[in-house]
């Protein structure tokens, strides 16, 4: 990939670009990319639930989760207060990471090559599962959430019947069809203690490969796509802009759900390895076997000393 570390800070829009997509395209202070869409995650709610069992708005803390996930179960008629893909390793990390980040931590922390693993003693990590296992033990998800391996994905919450989903924004197409606009609303991913949350910053990256023939006319189309005009059709295509700065109270006007997303951008992260699918997304990953054994067994303890271990395993097998 060709450096283009000259060209991106140059750029007088840089410090509204997605800072994971940037972090990810990052090698020392070197950049060999930047972003292009952003596919970010939310909390998606039901008002008309939260209404009936008396709460004022999303949740902005775990506890807070906790709790009006009780109180939206306990009105009965079948409704639960939140739903998971617990069949599915690359939704979960996508939906629960942002919530350790907003709380200060990472599951990865140092330079490419000499990586560790924060599993062990990460007390926002602790806190999130021990939640989930609440919920689940309580009840509080539907049954069916642990054979959801992500590919219908967030239909139960169009339903009606789901008071909080953790969830992709792009659902939003599928709720605008299908749902009242009473009945869903997103709100940033909660932070342990409070704070503006945060979001899972996925999506992609431009680059530009080394030798290329023509690099300075890449690099035009790479500006024309990061272009305002540009950025401000991604919603109406069913993307998220990458910049911060097109969020104008005429953009909320026009795109209130994505507002809330492209708001939330500048608190998103990502996992900085390069071993994040073996960590967390692969089959039997020590991220899935973790949240498992803490969430459905209810051993949280003993999840995160045996994470620990295959978290370094892992990361030590990658960076060798």
């Amino acid at each position: 990939m060709l450096n283009i570390t000259k060209y991106v800070n140059a750029l007088p829009y840089k410090s509204s670009l997605s800072p994971g997509h940037l972090k990810l395209a990052t090698i020392g202070k070197q950049y060999y990319g930047v972003p292009y869409l952003a596919d970010l995650s939310v909390l998606w709610y039901n008002p008309k639930l939260f209404k009936q069992a008396g709460i004022s708005g999303p949740p902005k803390t775990f506890s807070a989760m906790l709790q009006d996930a009780k109180k939206i179960t306990a009105l009965g008629h079948g409704d639960y207060g939140l739903s998971f893909a617990g069949d599915c390793q690359g939704c979960l990390g996508f939906t629960m990471l942002p919530s350790i980040w907003a709380s200060g931590q990472h599951l990865v922390n140092g330079p490419l090559g000499k990586q560790t693993a924060n599993i062990a003693h990460n007390a926002p990590l602790k806190a999130l599962l021990g939640d989930y296992h609440q919920i689940w033990a309580g009840k509080m998800a539907p049954h069916a959430d642990l054979a959801q391996n992500g590919s219908t994905w967030g239909d139960d919450f169009a339903k009606g019947n789901i008071g909080m989903l953790p969830g992709d924004y792009g659902f939003v197409t599928t709720y605008l069809k299908s749902m009242p606009k009473s009945e869903f609303a997103d709100a940033p991913l909660p932070g342990e203690n409070g704070g503006p949350g945060s979001t899972f910053d996925g999506g992609d990256d431009f680059v530009i490969p080394a030798g290329a023939s023509n690099p300075s006319g890449a690099w035009e189309v790479v500006q024309w796509f990061l272009a305002k005009s540009q950025q401000e059709q991604y919603p109406a295509l069913g993307d998220t802009p990458v910049r911060s700065d097109i969020l104008t109270p005429s953009f909320l006007g026009k795109y209130p759900y994505d507002a809330v997303a492209l708001h939330t951008l500048k608190y998103g992260s990502v996992e900085y390895t390069l071993a994040y699918n073996e960590l967390f997304n692969a089959p039997g990953s020590p991220w899935y076997k973790m949240f498992s054994e803490a969430v459905y067994d209810g051993n949280v303890s003993g999840a995160l000393s045996s994470g620990q271990a295959s978290f370094e395993s892992t990361l030590t097998s990658a960076d060798s």
